[in-house]
């Protein structure tokens, strides 16, 4: 099947045309290559051989710049009809535009002579009441009867403008809303667009392109640029576009990746910051600050210093019991400060082996100090 992007090109504008749009765009193909609608396959291209001789560039010797330039302008348009005419499946679409506008033209012609005729029937119809009532009534009455048919016509014209002007407003609206539904598919299609223009060297093929970007969602079409160094990548969703066009991958194996709208840097900047807060880490619970530290500090002294005054009351007294010797009371009381010099011995060898824990240390120190210097000698 024959065609490149020229013709897909003039295709796509055959197609978005309307029907009697299309069989005038029809008959310009052909008159291009002087043909009429209809013809076979043959007369064709004998009709471009005969047009690429008289037209081709490197067959405009001879002539001044402006007459060449004109010359090479219309083997290009030649070539676009070829194209497209050479296609059988394109010049049988043609053909059927010419066909069904020839058949609407002969239909509005028959409906315009049917109503022609209508209406000289009602003519003469009018014509014969009149004359049959001018016989037998007075003048006044064939004047009444005449003003009666002259107001009978123009409500008939003035209900056949409204029919026509109401059924042409129906179709103008019909056009509108499918230039407005194809507006919005085309807008639509432009946000799920993705350009990309290779480096210079070997071109990328479409499915390795397809390869490419197929982590970030579905491609739906690829097109390629006439120049065949760059191309639009289609996407599914809106998305899937944006998500590879802030691709740092994507953007070192391209020359140049953008989106095909207007707010394309709007989009690359949301989509940006989206990223960044998906890949920021999960923030750590916060510290115990120093007055929570020093809160508990100040909790382990004073249950400290607590205990140490419950050893030093000793448990609660008995019931009056026989008198103890004084040297029972000396040697208890001593017996409490070797306790206490030994718990002080403790304290500061933790000290020496756990400098993170000086400063409580030293405070366990200082209480048991004066303790044991309240304590009375032996």
């Amino acid at each position: 099947e024959s065609g490149g992007p020229m013709s897909t090109r003039k295709e796509e504008q055959f197609e978005a045309l309307e029907m009697s749009e299309r069989a005038a765009f029809a008959r310009k193909t052909y008159a291009l290559l002087g043909l009429a609608a209809g013809c076979g396959e043959a007369a064709v291209k004998k009709a471009f051989k005969q047009a690429s001789l008289r037209y081709h560039p490197d067959k405009q010797g001879g002539k001044d710049a402006a007459a060449a330039e004109a010359a090479s302008a219309m083997f290009l348009k030649v070539k676009e009809a070829y194209e497209l005419l050479s296609d059988e499946r394109k010049r049988s679409a043609l053909d059927a535009a010419v066909a069904a506008a020839e058949r609407a033209r002969a239909a509005q012609a028959e409906r315009v002579s049917k109503m022609g005729g209508e209406r000289r029937r009602m003519r003469e119809e009018l014509e014969r009441r009149e004359k049959a009532v001018a016989a037998t009534t007075a003048v006044a009455d064939v004047d009444a009867l005449r003003r009666a048919n002259a107001a009978r016509t123009e409500r008939y014209e003035r209900e056949r403008r409204g029919a026509a002007e109401a059924a042409a407003s129906a179709a103008a609206a019909r056009r509108r809303d499918r230039a407005e539904e194809s507006a919005r598919d085309r807008a639509d299609r432009l946000r799920r667009s993705l350009k990309v223009r290779w480096k210079t060297g070997r071109p990328v093929s479409d499915d390795d392109l397809v390869e490419l970007v197929r982590r970030f969602g579905p491609v739906v079409a690829v097109s390629r640029s006439d120049s065949g160094k760059a191309a639009t990548l289609v996407f599914e969703t809106e998305r899937a576009a944006t998500d590879a066009a802030v691709d740092e991958a994507l953007a070192a194996r391209f020359k140049d990746v953008k989106l095909c709208t207007h707010d394309a840097w709007d989009r690359v900047r949301l989509a940006v910051a989206d990223r960044a807060d998906r890949d920021r880490p999960a923030p750590t619970p916060p510290r115990p600050d120093d007055a929570d530290r020093d809160k508990r500090r100040a909790l382990e002294r004073a249950s400290l210093e607590a205990r140490l005054r419950r050893d030093d009351d000793g448990p609660p007294p008995d019931p009056p019991a026989p008198e103890a010797d004084d040297d029972d009371t000396v040697e208890a009381r001593a017996a409490k400060r070797r306790r206490v010099a030994a718990f002080i011995d403790a304290a500061k060898r933790r000290t020496h082996h756990d400098p993170a824990r000086r400063a409580f240390i030293q405070t366990e120190l200082d209480v048991l100090s004066r303790l044991l210097a309240a304590a009375p000698s032996a």
